[in-house]
């Protein structure tokens, strides 16, 4: 099984907007709407986590100060 590359929070943010500039284009077809916006949600999950784990990464830092 091979491992997942980890992905840059930066980029994941690049990569929802341009989901999200395909879902508000007008051309975008009904088949194309629904994968595009379960990618979206598994990209906003991947970017909570990253989040989740610099906020504690930190905490422990700060904690380790005093």
């Amino acid at each position: 099984m091979a491992t997942a590359k980890k992905i840059s929070y930066t980029d994941s943010l690049k990569e929802l907007e341009e989901i999200l500039a395909k879902l508000e284009s007008e051309d975008i077809s009904l088949e194309e709407l629904s994968p595009l916006v379960k990618k979206a949600s598994l990209i906003i999950e991947r970017c909570k986590q990253q989040l989740f784990d610099t906020d504690a990464e930190i905490q422990q830092m700060l904690d380790n100060i005093n």
